[in-house]
């Protein structure tokens, strides 16, 4: 079943790869002291998270007013398409710090209607955050094969930040989010990393930062309702 739905990163030599670009990346820290793999959550300088949706039709956006947690948040697995960090079948919590990078990632048409939720972190959740490694600095000598692997990492992952930041066109897409997909898919499944998402520059704003909660860290809290709850809108 986690095949289907939660990871399909399987190549063995590939993951021996990644294995080692990401040994020890919990040591890494910005120029000012700041970490690659940060907390976020209850307590922290980022405790929601927004998310958009599209509508065309005004009977579906009614619904999603009525039960903004089950049309709102992520789609069950069986309805989930592919994106920059899931193959098509994996569910993922896509949203942004900022209500204006929520709305700019979802691109919508003119004359459509656009929902944006705000979701409340119940946890705190280990991230990786692909914004720090801009701020990232090593000494040493290029001669030095330590500091070669250093550096040579460091320009990998600033790449893999670099891909998820760039705009990809809708017929493009399939093929372009194979190694973004790959990597988030290997991330989220590995257990000594132990990562629930990653932080990362939007494609379409600067207004804000994105941010991906793997298929684990992924779940909605159903919001109890009585039969007299009224929605306005």
């Amino acid at each position: 079943m986690s095949l289907k739905t939660s990871s399909r990163f399987f190549n063995r030599d590939g993951a021996k790869h990644l294995s080692s670009v990401f040994d020890g990346i919990e040591q890494m820290k910005t120029i000012d002291n700041r970490p690659v793999i940060r907390v976020i959550g209850p307590g922290t300088n980022i405790s929601f998270l927004y998310r958009a949706r599209v509508f065309q039709s005004d009977e579906i956006l009614k619904l999603a007013l009525c039960y903004p947690d089950l049309q709102l948040g992520p789609p069950p697995s069986q309805f989930a398409p592919s994106g920059r960090m899931n193959a098509k079948g994996i569910s993922v919590f896509y949203g942004a710090t900022e209500i204006k990078a929520a709305l700019a990632e979802v691109r919508p048409p003119v004359g459509s209607k656009v929902t944006i939720a705000k979701f409340e972190l119940l946890r705190s959740l280990r991230m990786l955050d692909l914004t720090a490694l801009s701020y990232t600095h090593y000494d040493g000598s290029i001669f030095n094969e330590a500091y070669s692997k250093l550096v040579s990492r460091n320009v990998f992952l600033k790449g893999f930040g670099a891909m998820l930041s760039r705009p990809i066109m809708p017929d493009e897409q399939d093929f372009e989010y194979l190694p973004t997909q790959a990597i988030a898919d290997f991330l989220a499944s590995d257990s000594e990393l132990n990562l629930d998402g990653i932080i990362f520059s939007s494609a379409q704003s600067n207004l804000g930062l994105n941010a991906v909660l793997f298929h684990k860290a992924s779940k909605i809290k159903v919001i109890k309702r009585t039969k007299d709850t009224t929605v306005y809108a």
